[in-house]
């Protein structure tokens, strides 16, 4: 998946520049929606997943929140720490419970789990909240019902990627903007963000 990210048209968005990052604002999928959604069906097919689009009635609201410590990364050959880390990831989730009793609220590093199992839980939530970088590709494995919840630091504000995959896959994209960005260090105002997932959960 991450050789997709940098090299495939949708994320192309994020490396060439303003121009290109407009035309995929509004880029309407055609002719590479079919493939990703092709793709996507035979990945939850081989972790033994079905889809089911009618939401139950009574059903508890499922929320995973995808949190995010340093980890490495290559720039070409040459491993580098990537220091964006999601300092306040913890008191979201126990304030998402807190706000919400009666949704499950679930807080997950998805590189301790194996791949199937992060798909698994990508498939059975209803509202996918992430800091914008890698683990929100697990968008795609979302439901039609669910919505992905895009936290967007100001480097990335008008990076088109991930409004650009969950719009090719059908899939509601929200992006919430409070992020407070310091050098390596992020931090989400949750009053603001509990605010806007009252209309969500």
């Amino acid at each position: 998946l991450v050789p997709w990210a940098y090299a495939a048209t949708p994320f192309r968005c994020k490396m060439d520049g303003a121009a290109l990052r407009q035309k995929c604002s509004t880029c309407d999928g055609h002719g590479i929606e079919n493939d990703l959604k092709s793709f996507r069906r035979r990945v939850v097919s081989a972790c033994s997943l079905t889809d089911n689009d009618s939401v139950k009635k009574n059903k508890k609201t499922n929320v995973i929140v995808i949190k995010r410590k340093q980890y490495n990364r290559r720039i070409g050959d040459v491993p580098k720490v990537f220091p964006r880390v999601w300092q306040n990831s913890d008191e979201v989730v126990e304030r998402i419970q807190s706000e919400f009793p009666n949704a499950n609220v679930t807080g997950i590093y998805a590189e301790d789990l194996s791949l199937c199992d992060q798909v698994a839980l990508a498939h059975d939530t209803d509202v996918l909240i992430g800091m914008h970088g890698a683990g929100l590709v697990h968008l795609w494995w979302l439901q039609k019902h669910a919505v992905i919840v895009e936290l967007i630091p100001r480097s990335q504000r008008g990076n088109a990627a991930f409004i650009t995959l969950a719009k090719l896959l059908g899939i509601k994209h929200k992006g919430f903007t409070q992020v407070l960005e310091k050098k390596t260090i992020v931090n989400v105002n949750v009053n603001l963000l509990l605010k806007d997932l009252s209309s969500l959960i």
